[in-house]
């Protein structure tokens, strides 16, 4: 009797449990993270208490387990498409605030370009007009502003998203350490069911983890989870039965992982670009960001670069070169952490000057109550009280400073943001042409020439003043040939060739385009041999050995040696041309001393040449300097009549013949001539043989480069998000609850319960009965 009391007991026993698990699920119906549970029951077996009965019946029931429900492979989908769809969202927002900085408006880039080129045509038209020169000022100051002010906004948007990395950081560590102390709990109780509210909880952190960075989840036999980052298996773990990892950021918003195990060393600290979640979201919009501001900075780069080649080569109303109408160069003020003052930094460039090319670190001495500004070689080129005035900036320092304060100027020449306009008087606005072209009378040819100024790049060849001993002593060459460059900004250079027992080495000086000024002549077979591009001499160049030796040398260059020819122990070259010259040792001791002076020789578009076209039939042209009649190149004409020698591009457009003679000179004025302006007007129109100018189509290229990633961004968005919600819908059909199916359990349930309280109460009776009979 008393078994059958106790079977009836366990069964209410099992169906209170079961309708308490079914309420719950109820219950929890549409809470975030809830899985569904059920009841796991089984049979209570027993042994006879007879021997001569054998018990072929169990003992009633008994609950093993709460079970939730839980597919691991759905569960991994889930985290998956969640962190897809958190990436496209979070791109989402930011490309549009991105590409809306590129919109045309009020005031932008893009109409403050097309005023400045409005302002350059309507002045063209009157380049005397003082007015008209002034809306010219105010059109180029305000477009480069408005390019800073841009370049400045896209920056704070890289910086906003910097702070976002900085905050999803934050909130990772933040979850995986509340993961790391719930599983902590998994398994200390062995009454059934325990864990599961805490698995629902830790789950719940996952897929919030989840949509931060992408993650990979592996669980043992007891359902604690093994978490790495990445979207495959071998990523860096995050956190496990050992504990949570320390996570951090770097500045392009990579997480650097450092294990959970405590004092683990460094070296074992690992960095990975997260692969999904909203962190990856923020690491590729600030990749497109920096993309966006490297184009910005190339296109204004374009911008000043061609701005400035033509004003500079074009002449003022005093026939003087024009100067440069735009600058990027500035520095940025990074003040040292363990500074006790506090002090601003203002730097201002000084335009017709070179500003140092690198960064100045500026240390506060307080003794002496100056600043002193080093280069980044340790050299001090200045000091100040509270300014500091360097060779092409000045620095302006306000506020208290503290011994060994330190403040680095960081040099951000080239970037957008430092984009400015130099000119602050009418007057030096470079209106007139810089040469003036007059075709012979006797022409055959109907061909007309343009002329301007090219760069003519660089020799490779190492420069004279790295080679020579600054202290004045001699060096012995490696070899004989090519030694090294004079550069085009040279004065003056002094060469000697030491005897140290052997024979005296040779020096020969060069142009580029084959014009011997010093030493031996050479034969035909040796000229070929050297003048070649790999030893720094123009393509096509030809040996001319006319001038070598002479003391009234080439375009007024004068030569001194010792007495006996320029192949004896020295010789000195003063009021050199403007323009490289490479020096060539010969065979012998090979030791050579001597010095180079800087200084401001006569630019190119300076000279009065003639061009003179050789011969018709093959395009070859030579460039011949007025004034000396000495030959300062050739070359051939390619298919569109242009050619490059000595820094003049030259192209003649129309028919030639051999003879013809075009005399270039230098402008004398630039009053009344509009040459120069009408240069910069056709910068509106990119040059498709040039490359140069078309700045509007340019921006507009990059702006419609944004708009494509948002575009892909948003259709990535809607795919992600379908995935999400089916991912969703399939994890909801096996762990969710629903309502119909926990009616109908309530009523099985409810049932037994009341069929096992039938059971016990005619146990009852039974009993009562016997007892009865007794």
């Amino acid at each position: 009797m008393a078994d059958f009391l106790s079977i009836a007991k366990s069964g209410m026993a099992a169906s209170s449990a079961a309708l308490a698990t079914t309420s719950e699920n109820v219950a929890n119906a549409n809470t975030d993270g809830y899985s569904r549970r059920e009841v796991i029951t089984s049979e209570v077996s027993g042994a006879s208490a007879n021997p001569l009965f054998s018990a072929l019946n169990g003992h009633g029931v008994m609950i093993t387990d709460v079970r939730r429900a839980f597919d691991e492979l759905i569960a991994g989908e889930v985290l998956r498409t969640s962190s897809a769809l958190a990436s496209s969202e979070t791109q989402e927002p930011v490309l549009e605030q991105l590409e809306n900085r590129l919109l045309p408006e009020a005031g932008g880039v893009k109409e403050t370009l097309a005023d400045f080129f409005d302002a350059i045509e309507g002045l063209a038209g009157t380049p005397d007009d003082s007015g008209l020169r002034s809306v010219f000022m105010n059109a180029a100051e305000s477009f480069a502003g408005a390019v800073a002010d841009m370049a400045d906004d896209i920056n704070e948007l890289g910086d906003y998203l910097q702070g976002q990395g900085e905050q999803v950081v934050e909130r990772v560590n933040d979850i995986i350490q509340e993961i790391s102390r719930l599983q902590e709990k998994i398994g200390v109780s062995s009454v059934p069911g325990t864990n599961n509210t805490i698995l629902d909880q830790r789950d719940q952190l996952l897929k919030d983890l989840s949509k931060l960075v992408e993650i990979q989840v592996d669980y043992d036999n007891m359902g604690v989870a093994s978490v790495t980052l990445g979207d495959g298996p071998g990523g860096p773990v995050l956190v496990d039965r050992s504990g949570a990892a320390r996570v951090s950021i770097n500045s392009d918003l990579a997480l650097v992982i450092r294990p959970a195990a405590a004092g683990s060393a460094a070296s074992e600290t690992q960095t990975r670009a997260a692969s999904g979640g909203s962190l990856h979201g923020l690491s590729s919009v600030l990749s497109a960001i920096n993309a966006t501001m490297d184009d910005l900075n190339d296109w204004a780069g374009a911008v000043v670069e061609e701005m400035n080649a033509v004003h500079m080569a074009s002449r003022d109303e005093d026939g003087n070169p024009g100067g440069r109408l735009f600058s990027l160069v500035g520095w940025e003020a990074e003040p040292a952490p363990a500074n006790r003052g506090t002090t601003i930094v203002t730097t201002t460039e000084i335009p017709d000057e070179t500003p140092p090319a690198g960064d100045i670190r500026l240390v506060r001495d307080e003794t002496l109550g100056l600043w002193q500004a080093y280069d980044d070689t340790g050299t001090l080129l200045g000091s100040g009280t509270n300014q500091v005035v360097l060779p092409g900036m000045i620095i302006d320092l306000e506020g208290s400073a503290a011994e060994a304060d330190v403040i680095n100027l960081v040099a951000t020449h080239g970037q957008a943001q430092n984009m400015r306009y130099l000119l602050d008087d009418i007057d030096q606005i470079a209106a007139g042409g810089g040469m003036t072209v007059v075709a012979d009378a006797t022409n055959a040819g109907d061909a007309e020439l343009t002329v301007g100024t090219t760069d003519v790049g660089s020799t490779g060849l190492p420069q004279m003043s790295d080679i020579l001993p600054a202290d004045g002593s001699s060096t012995t060459l490696l070899s004989a040939g090519v030694v090294g460059v004079v550069p085009a900004n040279a004065s003056a250079v002094t060469l000697a060739s030491l005897n140290t027992g052997g024979s005296i080495s040779d020096i020969m000086v060069f142009t580029r385009e084959g014009t011997q000024i010093a030493g031996p002549a050479l034969s035909a077979a040796a000229a070929s041999a050297l003048m070649t591009t790999a030893n720094g001499f123009a393509d096509g160049a030809i040996y001319d050995g006319s001038l070598t030796d002479q003391a009234d040398n080439y375009l007024g260059t004068q030569l001194s040696t010792d007495g006996s020819g320029a192949s004896a122990q020295w010789l000195q070259l003063t009021d050199l041309p403007y323009e490289d010259l490479i020096i060539v040792a010969g065979a012998g001791d090979l030791e050579i001393g001597g010095n180079i002076t800087i200084g401001n020789g006569t630019e190119p578009d300076d000279r009065s040449v003639r061009v003179e076209v050789i011969d018709a039939g093959t395009g070859e042209v030579e460039l011949t300097d007025q004034a000396t009649g000495h030959r300062l190149g050739g070359g051939i004409l390619d298919a569109d009549g242009n050619v490059e020698i000595a820094g003049f591009s030259l192209n003649l457009a129309g028919t030639i013949q051999t003879g013809d003679v075009y005399d270039v000179e230098a402008s004398s004025s630039g009053s009344g001539d509009a040459r120069g302006l009408n240069e910069l007007v056709g910068l509106r129109l990119r040059d498709t043989d040039t490359g140069v100018g078309g700045y509007d189509a340019m921006f507009t290229d990059m702006r419609t480069e944004v708009g494509g990633m948002l575009a892909t961004v948003q259709t990535k968005v809607e795919v992600d998000r379908a995935r999400y919600e089916a991912a969703e819908i399939a994890q909801s059909s096996t762990a969710g609850v629903d309502l119909d199916t926990e009616a109908a359990a309530l009523i099985k349930y409810q049932q037994a319960y009341q069929a096992n309280a039938r059971v016990m109460s005619v146990a009852r009776e039974i009993f009562s009965t016997l007892l009865n009979s007794l």
